[in-house]
């Protein structure tokens, strides 16, 4: 009971993204030993603040991931993917996801089978996979719909912004961003508001209209900065150095370069370590066509062809 008021409370912090409310958050985890509680402990140290945090559990997470395959705790099975997720290991758990959602199909277990739906579309969509990540975020909003689970449509629903946002869908991304500022305002769901800025940021750099896609880059993080307690300011450091450099930024351009070199954002996964690659041979100030060469011959670069073919635009 302890675990999951602790949980609980861990989530509406996530959710809420006030720095205010963390320190109750902070207090709470020192009264239990978290060792007691694995999965907690995960989210404890890959969730809550991974840019600072997440380095020294990498191998745990690893193998938390890797005990899925014949977990049969639908519950554990979702806690644990969802805490790879800042540090892309989803697809560590691709199968035992795929099977809360077919167990979800048929009515059996739809709140962690909807979460894993929403996991596996953030995944799909970083990789490529862009049909699949249509599919999977339709099917997602429907359960939820069907279901009244409220809350957990607005993950989806930022998929399906990324989408409309790289596909020169305006009309609904535009639809997207009106219902995310009508939930999330009145609510205080300010994650939320950061997935309205991500996907509206990532639109007005797809138009070339680098100025807004910076301001709005900016409301998911600061330039120079990695916000404390929020995962999303990594996955936006690429956008925001690509907005700096275009909308001549550059010495805010060169700051979050070094932000996400001093947090070692290199060292959390392969994409992450393309990105910041990319991000310093965009930043660089006269060009280095040795940075670009660099980040394309990333490890595993390969697995992320949409952030490749961007530092590949950016290059020519």
């Amino acid at each position: 009971m302890v675990a999951e008021a602790i949980h609980t409370l861990c989530e509406v912090c996530l959710y809420a993204a006030r720095p205010s409310l963390w320190p109750a958050y902070h207090e709470a985890t020192a009264l239990v030993d978290l060792s007691a509680y694995p999965v907690l402990a995960l989210w404890d140290q890959l969730m809550v603040d991974p840019a600072r945090r997440a380095h020294a559990h990498l191998h745990d997470i690893d193998e938390a991931l890797a005990s899925l395959e014949h977990e049969g705790d639908p519950v554990r099975v979702e806690r644990v993917a969802t805490a790879g997720v800042f540090v892309d290991r989803i697809y560590s758990a691709h199968e035992p996801l795929m099977r809360l959602i077919r167990d979800a199909r048929r009515g059996k277990s739809v709140g962690p089978g909807t979460l894993a739906l929403m996991l596996l579309a953030v995944e799909s969509f970083k990789r490529g996979e862009w049909t699949r990540t249509r599919e999977l975020s339709d099917e997602g909003v429907q359960m939820v719909t069907d279901h009244d689970f409220g809350l957990l449509i607005w993950p989806l629903k930022l998929t399906q912004g990324w989408l409309a946002a790289c596909t020169g869908q305006t009309a609904k991304l535009r639809d997207l961003l009106d219902q995310m500022h009508n939930y999330a305002t009145p609510r205080q769901v300010d994650t939320v508001l950061l997935y309205a800025h991500y996907a509206a940021g990532l639109e007005a750099l797809g138009r070339g209209e680098f100025e807004r896609a910076f301001q709005e880059l900016c409301g998911v993080t600061a330039p120079g900065e990695l916000r404390s307690h929020d995962g999303w300011a990594m996955a936006v450091s690429m956008d925001l150095v690509e907005a700096a450099v275009h909308s001549g930024h550059l010495e805010e351009a060169a700051a979050h370069v070094a932000a996400m070199h001093d947090a070692r954002l290199a060292e959390l996964s392969s994409r992450l370590e393309l990105l910041v690659a990319g991000s310093a041979a965009m930043a660089a100030a006269p060009f280095d066509r040795q940075l670009y060469e660099r980040a394309l011959q990333t490890k595993d670069a390969d697995q992320w062809p949409f952030d490749l073919a961007r530092i590949h635009l950016c290059y020519g």
